[in-house]
């Protein structure tokens, strides 16, 4: 994941989805490396996640996600999304 951290700081965005079942790491801890990155810290995240459990999304939430969006979400109404989250 070093990897990907160190490409994301040279390329600036306007927000960060995060899938929340990585192969390498969790959300939460994609999050928390994204986080501990000075150039993209402040970057809005939100999470990608199949879970509905409202608890786990909560959770989500008090990380600092800027929102959650469950999946599976509709492709044509994704930028709309994620503004309506970020504004």
């Amino acid at each position: 994941m070093t990897h990907v951290l160190r490409g994301l700081v040279r390329v600036p965005f306007f927000t960060g989805l995060v899938i929340v079942t990585l192969a390498e790491a969790g959300g939460a801890q994609t999050f928390a490396a994204l986080r501990m990155q000075r150039e993209i810290a402040t970057t809005p995240v939100i999470f990608l996640t199949a879970k509905t459990i409202v608890a786990e999304i909560q959770g989500m939430k008090d990380l600092g996600a800027a929102g959650v969006l469950i999946k599976p979400f509709d492709p044509r109404t994704l930028a709309a999304d994620v503004l309506a989250l970020l504004t």
